[in-house]
C-alpha cells in the first residue's frame, strides 16, 4: 500500500510542476503579445476626413434600413458635381 502511494505522490508531484512552468510560460507569451499590440496601437491614428466631401446625411439618408436612401444620393451627387468633390461620406460619424 505504500508503495502505491508514493508513486501517486510522484506523479501529482510532476503534474502540478508541469502545470506550474506552463503558467510560467504563458505569462512570457502573454507579456510578448501584450508588448506586440501595444506596439500597433502607437502606430494606429484616427482618420482625417478631407474638408471636400459631402454626407448624404445632411440630405436626408437615413441608417435605419428602412428608408429609401436613394434621394438623398442623388441629391448629394448634384451637390458633389455641383462643388466639384469627389467624396461622398454614407457612414455616420460620431
Amino acid at each position: 500500500m505504500r508503495t502505491i502511494y508514493n508513486s501517486c505522490s510522484g506523479w501529482i508531484f510532476l503534474v502540478l510542476f508541469a502545470f506550474a512552468t506552463s503558467l510560467h510560460a504563458s505569462s512570457d507569451v502573454d507579456a510578448g503579445r501584450i508588448a506586440k499590440r501595444d506596439a500597433i496601437l502607437k502606430v494606429i491614428h484616427d482618420p482625417i476626413m478631407p474638408s471636400n466631401t459631402v454626407s448624404i446625411l445632411k440630405f436626408g439618408a437615413k441608417g435605419d434600413s428602412l428608408t429609401d436612401c436613394k434621394p438623398a444620393f442623388d441629391k448629394a451627387m448634384k451637390e458633389g458635381e455641383k462643388r466639384h468633390i469627389g467624396k461622398l461620406l454614407t457612414g455616420f460619424l460620431f
